[in-house]
């Protein structure tokens, strides 16, 4: 059925390396409680600045590994 879509959450990490859970500004341990309440399929969207610090996304990434979810998307914001 074309209405049935999978659930999608997005994660950005802007230039001055703020987080945001679906458009909501949280710091990391709000993020790491967030993303261990995600069902293992649900789709993960990591949209991140080039000028955000890349430890941040290697901490999301680990965060991920931990939980063992590997349903995710990269994208890149040359914004």
């Amino acid at each position: 059925m074309e209405n049935m879509k999978k659930s999608r959450t997005v994660i950005i990490v802007d230039d001055q390396n703020n987080l945001y859970f679906n458009d909501i500004l949280v710091d990391k341990e709000a993020l790491r409680s967030e993303i261990f309440k995600l069902g293992n399929s649900e789709l993960i969207e990591i949209k991140s600045d080039k000028e955000s610090k890349f430890e941040t996304f290697v901490w999301i990434i680990d965060i991920l590994k931990e939980k063992n979810h590997e349903n995710f998307s990269i994208v890149t914001k040359n914004n």
